[in-house]
């Protein structure tokens, strides 16, 4: 399932604004780290998690583009638990997407967002 971690929610809004919004995938689910810092937006995937698995872990919150990219919806991004009524969120969550739309990481027509993967371990 799709999870934001609190923790590193209260982490970002301690100040700390050298993190990233990270989307960490593994065989169990998406969770979200560094939530409250819009400075780059990745996908941070577990290893040996590939091809049709990861794209079946991911659902419809993202799709595959290329080897080390996804499109990630902006519906499924804002409607994350714990992260869909936090209005501060919300409003980074524009930027964000201002200045990917800016750079061509903007699909408009799927409404998704490029994310750049990162394999871990």
């Amino acid at each position: 399932g799709l999870l934001a971690s609190g923790s590193s929610a209260k982490l970002a809004r301690t100040g700390e604004r050298r993190a990233v919004v990270i989307l960490v995938v593994s065989a169990s689910g998406v969770t979200v780290e560094q939530a409250h810092d819009f400075k780059r937006f990745a996908m941070a995937v577990a290893g040996g998690l590939e091809g049709a698995e990861l794209q079946h872990v991911l659902g419809r919150l993202a799709t595959l583009a290329e080897e080390d990219h996804a499109w990630v919806s902006e519906t499924a991004l804002r409607s994350l638990p714990g992260l869909r009524d936090d209005d501060p969120w919300q409003k980074g969550l524009d930027g964000m997407i201002a200045y990917a739309r800016r750079h061509g990481w903007v699909d408009d027509t799927t409404q998704a967002i490029r994310a750049h993967i990162e394999r871990r371990g």
